[in-house]
């Protein structure tokens, strides 16, 4: 499918701290030769829309708590979903999943507490995982809109040394 041309607005803010660029960047799609963006006007309004729920009820809370959140990966395009091994129903896909470092805080930490108030209604999350690889450490962290009668799992994961997850209490 063809994408269709039209212009982001990558310095607007989807809250006070994190800017519509920051949901479509991507060093591996740079890499890779990608345009990771949206086919479509509906379908880049809906990624804003998610990714300014994310951002706004989540990410910001815990930049406001803990310091710097430096986005990762947050938008996915299909093909650069492929590229990295995605998974075909990943989050990413809709602008409702972003993974994040923070160099000014252990991201353990920030797990344990996200995992302990996932499911206070002021900080409603899907899912936070935290990952270890071999080469780096991040937190993934998911929200779905309610008024779009979707509900959040409240699920707190952690990556095994074999690539597996197991729950976390």
């Amino acid at each position: 499918m063809k994408k269709e041309r039209f212009r982001i607005r990558s310095e607007r803010n989807l809250s006070r701290n994190f800017k519509v660029r920051e949901v479509f960047a991507s060093e591996t799609a740079n890499r890779k030769g990608i345009i990771n963006v949206p086919n479509d006007r509906r379908e880049m309004a809906m990624v804003i829309r998610n990714a300014r729920s994310l951002a706004r009820d989540v990410l910001q809370p815990i930049r406001d708590r803990f310091g710097v959140v430096k986005i990762t990966s947050w938008y996915r395009c299909p093909l650069l979903n492929d590229a990295i091994g995605g998974t075909a129903k990943s989050q990413h896909l809709l602008g409702e999943a972003a993974d994040f470092v923070m160099p000014e805080a252990d991201l353990f930490e920030v797990f344990q507490w996200l995992s302990k108030i996932k499911t206070r209604m002021d900080l409603d999350i899907d899912q936070v995982i935290h990952e270890t690889r071999e080469t780096s450490r991040l937190i993934h962290i998911s929200h779905k809109i309610k008024r779009l009668k979707k509900f959040n799992r409240h699920e707190s994961l952690l990556s095994t040394a074999r690539g597996n997850y197991a729950w976390y209490a």
